[in-house]
């Protein structure tokens, strides 16, 4: 059995199908670690044989499980293991004196394997010529074959027969580009033999296949993978009658695994060559395009790679997946997230200058990453969850936030240059701001994902604009209507050469998405107020990154308030708490520095249902948090759906109190959803006159109070 060898726990493949293992109920009912996952199926699918022999299974399906699970993945490691080794300089022999490329060749292809032949051999070689009968190749070689070899001969050339990584430092990451060309065409005869036996109804082969497939769909397409993985995996394919749903689901999945229509082919005379959108060459979000910006986002793929791996604490995997990238091309290497946070342009950006001062850190965000990642002070203690919240959020509202920036300044830069150019050129890097904001996943459509399952900066607007009542009717945030509006203010500003209208727009796009991380801050200072110091949960490390994105600019407009937010919201605390002076001092200080911005406004932030918002009334100089209910008023409830004759909006706040035990739970919190439940957060009690008691009504206390 070919087990979890030295270095599997760094690479990417294996990491997303151990994460995606973990649900297979063959593997959640074994004794065994689901890293063991491939071992696990084979044995279990000998243990089927041994009762069932000849009855569910053919005489194949064990080594045919094999193939497809165990020598696959010894391959990609064995391609891996010669990526990491040029990485360090130099592609050598192991302890045996074999190279690891020559390894996955010969792993490959097998012995008594003839060229073009379906018939002779036994190993993926194999099954990439016997499903070229199927899927359109008349050729002597199957088009797989031969493509994968030319990309072993080119490493062999370019890699193995010169001194290429010790030459060229940089050189391992177009070797990992090269290698993954080779990892995504060793995955078509899996998808062709995944389409076959679906139409040929052979359920555990089906089930087989999809396990062998779909794991490299949950870090790109988390709709289709729930549906597959549903289908495939937890119900079972048993007939034809959802063979053209499973399809096309499978079908809108190929760019996930880097194959096209073109590479899967027609299946025999049954089912034509699959047509699909490109996404991002025309239209993002309802945001028209001037340039193939597909790529570029692509790279919030990264990022919910790194969250699996991160969930997985393989913290070796995510740095690689952070300093290599995996999923963005650019020219014959993969842009990498740390790319963009250390890129030098970012001094184009008017404010880098203020965060590089603040932070005393050129590559502040670069630093904070790499300090969770090699489990480096202020991190070496912290929680797993702390540790993904902490990479995840930095990556989202520091990275990702300055530089979509340094895009829009750099167009800025061509504007104000004078330079004759294309329309497509002109707007390149104007486009790329919004694809790193908006991202891959988000879609086509105006209001983005319908499913919410985006990890862009353009997801965060959505995620908090319900807990603020900023959303608008389709649910989706009315900052990222107002962001998208002067995106494209900003485009026709830059084709008509107006550079001081589009420096007005960008300057508006800048605080538009401040305002977002404004509502994030003040979210987690809700949350995290009373949380203890030696509290695990993750929320405690979020609050911190969302603060300290934002820290720079509060603090070039108030110094001393900035400090105390900082002092509350920091990972670790240095009190016994978070938020040690409560979330009423967070959101006067937030207000006091909004009233003297000359670009945030307070109603865009919105208010907290039952606490309020950051907008200074005329009369005083603070916000007030919990405002007391004056008697016998009456409450519009669910836009005039009904109108009390008294005030019950302190009752029907207690909706809030489900909601925010949801949030609670979905990041890992048991233990705050639960003081949600029975001390209650949202629904003050009020006297007889109306004023605060300073109690709180609870979904408990339903239970038990008459």
């Amino acid at each position: 059995v070919l087990g979890v060898e030295e270095g599997l726990l760094d690479e990417p493949f294996y990491n997303m199908y151990v994460f995606t293992m973990r649900d297979v109920p063959t593997i959640k009912g074994s004794d065994a670690s689901e890293y063991m996952y491939a071992d696990i199926i084979v044995n279990d699918v000998f243990d089927e044989l041994e009762k069932s022999f000849g009855d569910f299974f053919d005489v194949n399906f064990a080594a045919d499980t094999a193939v497809a699970l165990n020598v696959w993945m010894h391959v990609v490691h064995k391609l891996y293991e010669a990526v990491y080794d040029c990485r360090s300089g130099e592609i050598v022999s192991n302890k045996e004196g074999n190279i690891s490329i020559d390894e996955a060749v010969a792993y490959y292809v097998g012995m008594g394997q003839k060229q073009g032949d379906a018939t002779s051999g036994s190993s993926l070689y194999n099954l990439a010529e016997k499903m070229s009968a199927y899927f359109g190749s008349n050729e002597v070689e199957s088009d797989i074959n031969r493509r994968i070899y030319a990309l072993f001969n080119e490493i062999q050339g370019s890699y193995l027969l010169k001194n290429t990584c010790k030459d060229d430092k940089s050189s391992f990451r177009r070797l990992h580009l090269l290698v993954n060309k080779i990892v995504s065409l060793m995955t078509v005869p899996l998808v062709q033999s995944l389409i076959h036996n679906m139409y040929e109804v052979r359920e555990n082969y089906v089930l087989m296949y999809a396990l062998a497939v779909i794991p490299q769909i949950a870090g790109c397409d988390r709709y289709s993978f729930r549906n597959l993985f549903e289908e495939l995996v937890l119900v079972g394919y048993s007939d034809s009658s959802k063979f053209e749903q499973v399809l096309i689901l499978l079908q809108e999945s190929y760019t996930c695994m880097g194959i096209t229509c073109h590479d899967v082919g027609p299946y025999l005379d049954k089912i034509p060559e699959c047509e699909l959108p490109t996404l991002g060459a025309e239209v993002i979000v309802g945001y028209t395009v001037s340039a193939d910006i597909r790529e570029e986002a692509k790279l919030d793929r990264d990022i919910l790679e790194i969250k699996m791996f991160m969930e997985l604490e393989s913290y070796g995997a995510a740095l690689n997946h952070y300093m290599m990238g995996h999923n963005s091309v650019k020219d014959d290497i993969y842009r990498s997230l740390h790319d963009l946070a250390t890129s030098p342009d970012l001094t184009l950006v008017p404010n880098f200058a203020t965060y590089k001062k603040y932070f005393n850190d050129r590559n502040y965000a670069d630093t904070i990453i790499q300090n969770v990642l090699r489990n480096s002070a202020p991190f070496d203690d912290a929680s797993p969850d702390q540790r993904t919240e902490t990479v995840i959020f930095t990556l989202q509202t520091m990275v990702l936030y300055m530089y979509s920036l340094r895009c829009l300044y750099k167009s800025l830069s061509i504007c104000l240059d004078g330079e004759a150019v294309t329309h497509s050129e002109l707007g390149k890097s104007f486009d790329e701001a919004l694809a790193y904001w908006a991202g891959s996943m988000e879609g086509t459509l105006s209001g983005g994902d319908p499913y919410h399952d985006g990890v862009s900066l353009y997801a965060l607007g959505y995620n908090v604009c319900d807990d603020f009542d900023t959303c608008n009717a389709s649910g989706d945030a009315q900052v990222n209507d107002r962001l998208l509006a002067a995106f494209r203010k900003g485009k026709s500003a830059l084709y008509e050469n107006d550079c001081s209208s589009l420096e007005e727009n960008i300057s508006s796009i800048s605080s538009l998405m401040q305002i977002v991380l404004i509502q994030l801050t003040l979210y987690y200072a809700v949350y995290n107020e009373n949380l203890l110091s030696s509290d695990s949960n993750g929320d405690t490390a979020a609050g911190s990154v969302v603060t300290m994105s934002i820290l720079p600019e509060l603090d070039a407009i108030d110094e001393g308030l900035s400090n105390m937010i900082s002092e509350n919201m920091r990972f670790p605390p240095k009190t016994d708490e978070y938020v040690s002076d409560g979330k009423e001092a967070i959101f006067n200080a937030i207000a006091s520095i909004v009233d003297k911005s000359e670009y945030l406004d307070c109603k865009s932030i919105g208010k907290m249902s039952g606490i309020g918002g950051v907008c200074i009334p005329e009369e005083g100089n603070e916000v007030k948090i919990s405002n007391d209910v004056p008697p016998n008023e009456t409450s519009n409830i669910a836009d005039g759906l009904y109108i009390s004759s008294s005030n019950v909006d302190d009752r029907a706040a207690i909706a809030q109190d489900v909601k925010a035990i949801s949030n609670a739970l979905k990041s890992g919190n048991a233990r705050l959803a639960k003081d949600i439940y029975e001390g209650g957060l949202n629904s003050n009690i009020y006297d007889a006159v109306g004023i605060n008691t300073g109690e709180k009504r609870s979904l408990a206390g339903f239970s038990k109070e008459a």
